[in-house]
């Protein structure tokens, strides 16, 4: 509840405005009659100027951090992932977008996280959840996840937009007909023959990791008869082809909060491991082909990061607390 006499906070039609008003200011800040504009719309309603303090507010903590990070593209990392994991109200999340989009130095990246928000179940970076979907299957979702539900008559669908999944096939008990559960990407349709198994969607392929039971395979460029995953297999999808691959990661440990590799390259790790947590950290290549192996628990990544040195001859380098680098560790 405001306090008395406290102004309510600004609604989203209004934080769009100031949103708009920002990226404008950002691509004009020469221009006297955009900033004039500016001006008089924050001076028209205190509930304009509320909506701009927010906005700027939000806008100035995230670019007070971005100013050491080496290029655009890792300072757009930075304020999407930030701001998705501490913004709470879903208008200011608008911001992200905005900015990524307005800023002139980032357009052409390409901007998805409408596609998130809207998403009929998501994770932040960092946030692990499960649901219980109304067939009786159980839908885990990893770090920095979108998914939508389309169930119907004739067939029980899951759409992965982003990040990764496990699925364990429910009965369908409450059908009149068994109706199949297909898990679908950009590239492959996955249709479950009663099992356990996780998706991923990566830049330019879908992995598929086989805990128990069998999946048919369709790639979506596929003119051929589908193929069958079994229990213990892993692969890696493409829209015309696929490819059976070994893994030295643990596919499911994610669900049980652990990173659990065998024989990792460390530049893998530390990609793996930068899934977890806003911002951007860099492995330098002069101890990239080192190999690891252990169980590292993922609900704190700087505690995870600080044990690497106990086992590898690396240091750990914080430059501000979204950029992270791993490099040798000096001689002695």
């Amino acid at each position: 509840m405001n306090k008395p006499g406290a102004l309510p906070p600004p609604d989203t039609a209004l934080v769009k405005q100031a949103i708009d008003w920002l990226i404008k200011l950002q691509n004009n800040k020469e221009n006297a009659a955009v900033i004039a504009a500016c001006t008089a719309w924050r001076q028209a309603d205190p509930q304009h100027e509320l909506a701009w303090q927010r906005v700027s507010l939000i806008h100035g903590e995230i670019r007070q951090g971005l100013h050491a990070l080496p290029d655009s593209a890792q300072a757009a990392n930075v304020l999407q992932t930030t701001l998705q994991r501490t913004q709470k109200r879903r208008s200011l999340k608008l911001l992200t977008l905005a900015v990524l989009a307005g800023s002139s130095t980032l357009i052409g990246r390409e901007i998805t996280p409408w596609q998130q928000w809207m998403a009929d179940y998501s994770t932040d970076i960092g946030e692990r959840r499960s649901f219980t979907l109304a067939d009786g299957s159980v839908l885990f979702l990893n770090t920095d996840s979108a998914v939508d539900i389309r169930f119907d008559e004739i067939r029980r669908l899951i759409v992965l937009n982003k990040g990764e999944i496990m699925v364990s096939s429910g009965p369908d008990a409450h059908s009149s007909h068994k109706r199949p559960l297909c898990v679908q990407t950009r590239d492959v349709l996955l249709e479950a023959i009663g099992t356990r198994f996780v998706v991923r969607l990566e830049n330019d392929a879908t992995l598929l990791s086989m805990q128990q039971g069998k999946v048919a395979m369709t790639p979506s460029a596929f003119h051929s008869p589908q193929e069958i995953a079994e229990t213990g297999q892993h692969f890696r999808i493409h829209q015309d082809h696929l490819n059976l691959v070994q893994m030295p990661i643990e596919a499911d440990g994610w669900t049980q909060g652990a990173l659990v590799v065998q024989d990792m390259r460390l530049a893998d790790f530390i990609a793996e491991v930068a899934r977890y947590r806003p911002g951007y950290i860099k492995c330098d290549p002069s101890v990239a082909e080192l190999r690891l192996s252990g169980v590292f628990q993922l609900d704190d990544t700087d505690k995870l990061l600080s044990l690497l040195p106990r086992r590898l001859p690396v240091a750990i380098h914080y430059k501000t607390r979204w950029w992270v680098s791993v490099g040798r560790r000096a001689s002695i």
